[in-house]
Protein backbone atom coordinates (compact mmCIF):
# COMPACT_ATOMS: atom_id res chain seq x y z
CA UNK A 1 0.00 0.00 0.00
CA UNK A 2 1.20 3.16 -1.10
CA UNK A 3 1.04 6.12 1.46
CA UNK A 4 2.28 9.31 -0.99
CA UNK A 5 -0.47 11.45 0.00
CA UNK A 6 1.08 11.32 3.88
CA UNK A 7 1.83 14.96 5.03
CA UNK A 8 2.77 16.84 7.48
CA UNK A 9 0.13 18.75 10.27
CA UNK A 10 0.23 22.50 11.30
CA UNK A 11 -0.63 24.16 14.36
CA UNK A 12 -4.20 23.67 16.19
CA UNK A 13 -6.73 26.28 16.49
CA UNK A 14 -5.55 26.89 20.24
CA UNK A 15 -3.20 28.89 18.86
CA UNK A 16 -5.33 31.66 17.96
CA UNK A 17 -6.60 32.17 21.50
CA UNK A 18 -3.57 31.46 23.81
CA UNK A 19 -1.72 34.32 21.49
CA UNK A 20 -5.17 36.48 22.28
CA UNK A 21 -4.94 35.89 26.01
CA UNK A 22 -0.29 36.73 26.01
CA UNK A 23 -1.10 39.53 24.23
CA UNK A 24 -4.34 41.27 25.87
CA UNK A 25 -2.16 42.55 28.76
CA UNK A 26 -0.20 44.42 26.58
CA UNK A 27 -3.20 46.56 24.94
CA UNK A 28 -3.06 50.09 26.15
CA UNK A 29 -5.08 51.95 23.64
CA UNK A 30 -7.95 50.99 21.71
CA UNK A 31 -5.47 51.41 18.29
CA UNK A 32 -3.37 48.86 20.15
CA UNK A 33 -6.33 46.39 19.98
CA UNK A 34 -7.64 46.97 16.72
CA UNK A 35 -4.30 46.35 15.36
CA UNK A 36 -3.91 43.26 17.60
CA UNK A 37 -7.86 42.00 16.08
CA UNK A 38 -6.88 42.89 12.65
CA UNK A 39 -3.98 40.68 12.81
CA UNK A 40 -5.63 37.97 14.24
CA UNK A 41 -8.05 38.26 11.59
CA UNK A 42 -5.47 37.74 8.65
CA UNK A 43 -3.72 34.97 10.37
CA UNK A 44 -7.44 33.25 10.66
CA UNK A 45 -7.67 33.93 7.37
CA UNK A 46 -4.39 31.99 6.29
CA UNK A 47 -5.34 28.94 8.24
CA UNK A 48 -8.73 28.82 7.00
CA UNK A 49 -6.91 28.69 3.25
CA UNK A 50 -5.12 25.91 4.30
CA UNK A 51 -8.08 23.77 5.62
CA UNK A 52 -9.95 24.52 2.48
CA UNK A 53 -7.10 23.16 0.59
CA UNK A 54 -7.56 20.03 2.45
CA UNK A 55 -11.40 19.51 1.54
CA UNK A 56 -12.46 16.30 -0.30
CA UNK A 57 -15.81 14.92 -0.34
CA UNK A 58 -15.29 12.69 2.65
CA UNK A 59 -14.21 15.46 5.01
CA UNK A 60 -16.18 18.50 3.57
CA UNK A 61 -18.68 18.52 6.04
CA UNK A 62 -15.81 18.04 9.01
CA UNK A 63 -13.33 20.68 7.83
CA UNK A 64 -16.82 23.70 7.47
CA UNK A 65 -17.53 22.44 11.14
CA UNK A 66 -13.74 23.07 12.31
CA UNK A 67 -13.58 26.76 10.11
CA UNK A 68 -16.88 27.84 11.87
CA UNK A 69 -15.69 26.68 15.07
CA UNK A 70 -12.28 28.58 14.74
CA UNK A 71 -14.66 31.67 13.36
CA UNK A 72 -17.10 31.68 16.45
CA UNK A 73 -14.31 31.04 19.12
CA UNK A 74 -12.16 34.21 17.50
CA UNK A 75 -15.27 36.37 17.45
CA UNK A 76 -15.93 35.47 21.43
CA UNK A 77 -12.69 36.19 22.05
CA UNK A 78 -12.76 39.53 20.36
CA UNK A 79 -15.48 40.60 21.68
CA UNK A 80 -14.79 39.76 25.05
CA UNK A 81 -11.48 41.90 25.14
CA UNK A 82 -13.62 44.71 23.67
CA UNK A 83 -16.09 44.46 26.26
CA UNK A 84 -13.36 44.09 28.71
CA UNK A 85 -10.84 47.29 27.14
CA UNK A 86 -14.21 49.47 27.51
CA UNK A 87 -15.05 48.54 31.31
CA UNK A 88 -11.42 49.15 31.64
CA UNK A 89 -12.09 52.81 30.48
CA UNK A 90 -14.85 53.27 31.86
CA UNK A 91 -12.70 52.87 35.40
CA UNK A 92 -10.37 55.41 34.33
CA UNK A 93 -10.63 58.79 36.44
CA UNK A 94 -12.99 61.21 34.80
CA UNK A 95 -10.90 63.53 33.09
CA UNK A 96 -8.60 60.98 31.76
CA UNK A 97 -11.88 59.17 30.50
CA UNK A 98 -12.72 62.09 28.73
CA UNK A 99 -9.29 62.70 27.04
CA UNK A 100 -9.05 59.33 26.08
CA UNK A 101 -12.68 59.07 25.05
CA UNK A 102 -12.00 61.74 22.71
CA UNK A 103 -8.65 60.31 21.04
CA UNK A 104 -10.18 56.92 20.26
CA UNK A 105 -13.75 58.57 18.54
CA UNK A 106 -11.17 60.30 16.41
CA UNK A 107 -8.96 56.73 15.61
CA UNK A 108 -12.39 55.15 15.21
CA UNK A 109 -13.97 57.85 12.65
CA UNK A 110 -10.72 56.83 10.34
CA UNK A 111 -11.08 52.80 10.49
CA UNK A 112 -12.75 51.39 7.46
CA UNK A 113 -10.22 48.77 6.61
CA UNK A 114 -12.68 45.72 7.38
CA UNK A 115 -16.11 45.23 7.84
CA UNK A 116 -15.78 43.00 10.92
CA UNK A 117 -13.64 45.95 12.72
CA UNK A 118 -16.42 48.57 11.79
CA UNK A 119 -19.21 46.28 13.58
CA UNK A 120 -16.76 45.68 16.50
CA UNK A 121 -16.32 49.19 16.73
CA UNK A 122 -19.86 50.32 16.52
CA UNK A 123 -20.26 48.43 19.45
CA UNK A 124 -17.89 50.58 21.88
CA UNK A 125 -20.06 53.23 23.60
CA UNK A 126 -17.67 56.14 24.32
CA UNK A 127 -18.49 58.29 26.92
CA UNK A 128 -19.44 58.23 31.08
CA UNK A 129 -21.55 55.64 31.99
CA UNK A 130 -25.51 55.24 31.67
CA UNK A 131 -28.08 53.63 33.23
CA UNK A 132 -28.68 51.30 30.74
CA UNK A 133 -25.55 49.53 29.98
CA UNK A 134 -25.83 49.03 26.22
CA UNK A 135 -22.62 47.23 25.72
CA UNK A 136 -23.83 44.52 27.41
CA UNK A 137 -26.80 44.10 25.97
CA UNK A 138 -24.97 44.03 22.71
CA UNK A 139 -22.63 41.69 23.89
CA UNK A 140 -25.33 39.24 24.85
CA UNK A 141 -26.47 39.94 21.78
CA UNK A 142 -23.42 38.94 20.56
CA UNK A 143 -22.66 35.76 22.64
CA UNK A 144 -26.26 34.68 21.72
CA UNK A 145 -25.08 34.70 18.11
CA UNK A 146 -22.60 32.73 18.62
CA UNK A 147 -23.99 30.26 20.48
CA UNK A 148 -26.55 29.74 17.77
CA UNK A 149 -23.82 28.99 15.52
CA UNK A 150 -22.06 27.12 17.91
CA UNK A 151 -25.34 24.94 18.20
CA UNK A 152 -25.98 24.89 14.60
CA UNK A 153 -22.87 23.12 13.87
CA UNK A 154 -23.53 20.90 16.55
CA UNK A 155 -26.37 19.49 15.59
CA UNK A 156 -25.08 19.65 11.52
CA UNK A 157 -22.38 17.43 13.53
CA UNK A 158 -24.44 14.28 14.84
CA UNK A 159 -24.83 12.95 11.61
CA UNK A 160 -21.30 13.30 10.61
CA UNK A 161 -19.10 10.22 11.57
CA UNK A 162 -16.34 11.53 14.40
CA UNK A 163 -13.36 10.10 12.20
CA UNK A 164 -11.08 11.90 14.72
CA UNK A 165 -12.06 10.30 17.74
CA UNK A 166 -12.29 6.88 15.92
CA UNK A 167 -9.34 7.29 14.56
CA UNK A 168 -7.35 8.37 18.40
CA UNK A 169 -9.20 5.72 20.07
CA UNK A 170 -8.23 3.04 17.43
CA UNK A 171 -4.02 4.42 17.09
CA UNK A 172 -4.14 4.30 21.28
CA UNK A 173 -5.55 0.26 21.52
CA UNK A 174 -3.19 -0.46 18.09
CA UNK A 175 -0.05 0.89 20.25
CA UNK A 176 -1.47 -0.56 23.45
CA UNK A 177 -1.49 -4.04 22.10
CA UNK A 178 2.31 -3.15 20.21
CA UNK A 179 3.49 -1.77 23.87
CA UNK A 180 4.30 1.46 22.07
CA UNK A 181 2.78 5.10 23.64
CA UNK A 182 3.11 8.33 21.68
CA UNK A 183 5.06 11.22 21.45
CA UNK A 184 3.90 14.31 20.89
CA UNK A 185 5.68 16.93 18.45
CA UNK A 186 4.99 19.71 17.58
CA UNK A 187 2.29 20.12 14.44
CA UNK A 188 4.37 23.30 12.67
CA UNK A 189 5.00 21.64 9.06
CA UNK A 190 7.88 19.89 10.58
CA UNK A 191 6.49 17.10 12.45
CA UNK A 192 7.45 14.51 10.41
CA UNK A 193 11.23 15.31 10.98
CA UNK A 194 10.90 16.42 14.41
CA UNK A 195 9.27 12.52 14.72
CA UNK A 196 12.23 11.28 13.08
CA UNK A 197 14.64 13.51 14.97
CA UNK A 198 13.62 12.27 18.29
CA UNK A 199 13.95 8.61 17.26
CA UNK A 200 17.59 9.02 15.92
CA UNK A 201 18.31 10.77 19.32
CA UNK A 202 16.56 7.91 21.42
CA UNK A 203 17.32 4.65 19.04
CA UNK A 204 21.04 5.50 17.68
CA UNK A 205 22.54 8.23 20.15
CA UNK A 206 22.54 11.13 17.23
CA UNK A 207 21.08 14.50 17.86
CA UNK A 208 20.79 16.58 14.64
CA UNK A 209 18.80 19.47 13.69
CA UNK A 210 16.14 19.55 11.74
CA UNK A 211 17.83 21.56 9.08
CA UNK A 212 20.21 18.79 8.99
CA UNK A 213 18.09 16.35 8.64
CA UNK A 214 16.56 18.60 5.33
CA UNK A 215 19.70 18.49 3.49
CA UNK A 216 20.45 14.93 4.21
CA UNK A 217 17.15 13.87 2.76
CA UNK A 218 17.70 16.07 -0.08
CA UNK A 219 21.46 15.10 -0.86
CA UNK A 220 20.52 11.36 -0.53
CA UNK A 221 17.22 11.75 -2.82
CA UNK A 222 19.11 13.67 -5.74
CA UNK A 223 22.00 10.94 -5.39
CA UNK A 224 19.54 8.14 -6.26
CA UNK A 225 16.95 9.53 -8.56
CA UNK A 226 15.75 6.22 -9.65
CA UNK A 227 14.95 4.91 -6.34
CA UNK A 228 12.45 7.94 -5.55
CA UNK A 229 10.70 8.34 -9.33
CA UNK A 230 7.70 6.18 -8.04
CA UNK A 231 6.96 9.30 -5.39
CA UNK A 232 7.28 11.56 -7.59
CA UNK A 233 4.22 11.09 -10.01
CA UNK A 234 1.75 13.73 -10.24
CA UNK A 235 -0.96 13.55 -12.56
CA UNK A 236 1.20 11.45 -15.09
CA UNK A 237 3.86 13.36 -14.75
CA UNK A 238 6.95 13.16 -12.72
CA UNK A 239 7.88 15.91 -10.81
CA UNK A 240 11.37 17.50 -11.77
CA UNK A 241 13.44 15.87 -8.65
CA UNK A 242 15.93 19.04 -8.16
CA UNK A 243 13.20 21.42 -7.75
CA UNK A 244 11.84 19.27 -5.56
CA UNK A 245 15.12 18.75 -3.22
CA UNK A 246 15.28 22.35 -3.44
CA UNK A 247 12.16 22.79 -1.13
CA UNK A 248 12.37 20.05 0.81
CA UNK A 249 16.65 21.50 2.24
CA UNK A 250 15.32 25.32 2.08
CA UNK A 251 11.78 25.30 3.35
CA UNK A 252 9.29 23.77 5.51
CA UNK A 253 8.02 21.94 3.22
CA UNK A 254 6.07 18.76 4.55
CA UNK A 255 7.42 15.16 4.79
CA UNK A 256 5.64 12.23 3.62
CA UNK A 257 7.06 8.57 2.21
CA UNK A 258 9.37 9.67 0.13
CA UNK A 259 11.25 10.98 2.97
CA UNK A 260 11.19 8.20 5.47
CA UNK A 261 12.42 5.90 2.91
CA UNK A 262 15.43 8.13 2.14
CA UNK A 263 15.78 8.49 6.22
CA UNK A 264 15.94 4.09 6.41
CA UNK A 265 18.52 4.39 3.96
CA UNK A 266 20.73 7.05 5.26
CA UNK A 267 20.49 5.55 8.62
CA UNK A 268 20.43 2.07 7.29
CA UNK A 269 18.06 0.94 9.66
CA UNK A 270 13.87 -0.23 8.97
CA UNK A 271 11.70 2.64 10.02
CA UNK A 272 8.04 1.51 11.13
CA UNK A 273 5.03 3.79 10.43
CA UNK A 274 1.75 2.80 12.50
CA UNK A 275 -1.32 4.05 10.59
CA UNK A 276 -5.13 3.35 11.66
CA UNK A 277 -7.03 1.22 9.15
CA UNK A 278 -4.46 -0.51 7.57
CA UNK A 279 -1.50 -2.86 8.41
CA UNK A 280 1.82 -0.68 9.47
CA UNK A 281 4.16 0.24 6.88
CA UNK A 282 7.71 -0.93 6.97
CA UNK A 283 10.97 0.80 4.83
CA UNK A 284 13.72 -0.94 4.88
CA UNK A 285 13.53 -4.07 6.75
CA UNK A 286 16.85 -5.20 5.67
CA UNK A 287 18.61 -2.47 7.83
CA UNK A 288 20.90 -3.61 10.41
CA UNK A 289 20.21 -0.42 12.78
CA UNK A 290 17.74 -0.15 15.44
CA UNK A 291 14.03 0.35 14.40
CA UNK A 292 12.37 3.50 14.57
CA UNK A 293 8.86 3.73 14.70
CA UNK A 294 6.94 6.68 14.49
CA UNK A 295 2.69 6.97 13.92
CA UNK A 296 0.46 8.57 11.09
CA UNK A 297 -2.50 10.41 11.82
CA UNK A 298 -5.29 11.09 9.28
CA UNK A 299 -7.80 12.90 10.87
CA UNK A 300 -6.78 13.79 14.76
CA UNK A 301 -5.67 17.14 13.76
CA UNK A 302 -7.27 20.47 12.15
CA UNK A 303 -5.27 21.71 9.97
CA UNK A 304 -4.22 18.23 8.07
CA UNK A 305 -2.68 14.94 8.39
CA UNK A 306 0.05 14.25 11.24
CA UNK A 307 3.16 12.42 12.59
CA UNK A 308 3.78 11.35 16.13
CA UNK A 309 7.31 9.65 17.52
CA UNK A 310 6.51 6.54 19.42
CA UNK A 311 8.22 5.29 22.62
CA UNK A 312 7.92 1.59 24.44
CA UNK A 313 6.53 1.17 27.51
CA UNK A 314 8.54 0.52 30.27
Amino acid sequence: MSVDTINDSNNSNDDITNNGLNEVSQIRTLDDLISKHKSEKKDLQGKITGLKKQINKKNKKQIQHDIQQLEADLDYQQSQELADFQQSTNDRPSDETHVENNNQSEKINHISDTTEIDEKLSDLSIGPKKKRNRQKERLAKRNAKIQQMKDDALDESKDMVDYRSIEINTMNELLKLNKLKVFEVNADGNCLFNSIRDQLALKHELNLTIEELRIKASAYILAHPDDFIPFLMEKDEIIDIEEYCKKLSTTTMWGSDIEILAFSKIFDCPIEVYLVGANKLMFNDEGIESVLKIAFYKHSFGLGEHYNSLRDVN
